[in-house]
């Protein structure tokens, strides 16, 4: 009877602490500001998945970063999605009280503050 209780009491807890925790996964395919439409549709702690192998995807403004956030390509792409800045030197700001910002997998091109156009790896 007493183990029964025990496991009750876990199953409860794992739950609890699973729909609290929750991760999701947002999966974007390349273009113009999808980026930017999916970090608003993004909760703390979501990731966001860029799935185009070789993918551009273009940002004509700034994603002021103001949540914990992973921005990531899918695993196993054949070649590195690139995120371009718009007009603007930077794609991402960071803003506010966020613990946690993670770009993995990408590659950065556009312009730099002297209007020379620039490429970087992640």
């Amino acid at each position: 009877m007493h183990r029964m209780f025990t496991n009750l009491a876990l199953a409860i807890l794992t739950l609890a602490f699973g729909t609290l925790y929750a991760q999701k996964v947002i999966r974007v395919e390349a273009g113009t500001d999808q980026i930017a439409a999916a970090y608003d549709m993004a909760g703390n702690g979501d990731i966001i998945e860029l799935v185009t192998s070789g993918g551009i995807y273009t940002e004509t403004a700034k994603i002021k970063i103001k949540k914990d956030l992973t921005i990531r390509a899918k695993y196993g792409l054949d070649e590195k999605p690139t995120i371009v800045a718009g007009t603007d030197a930077r794609v991402f700001e960071p803003r506010g009280d966020f613990t946690y910002f993670e770009l993995s997998g990408v590659k950065f091109t556009g312009f730099v503050d002297d209007g020379i156009t620039d490429s970087k790896d992640s």
